[in-house]
């Protein structure tokens, strides 16, 4: 029964281990994301403002 109890654990580790690298994925994506976005923002609005001198 002791192998049992640790195979379980071992897979909740892995699990555990497989989620947290998934949040960090997602983590990096979405910050990435948001530069591309502010970066955007800040080129459309530049353009904006040459186009209205």
């Amino acid at each position: 029964m002791f192998w049992l109890g640790s195979i379980i654990k071992l897979a909740c580790t892995k699990k555990l281990r497989s989620y947290f690298y998934i949040s960090k994925v997602v983590i990096l994506y979405h910050g990435a994301y948001l530069l591309l976005l502010v970066h955007g923002m800040g080129i459309l609005l530049k353009l904006l403002d040459f186009s209205n001198r």
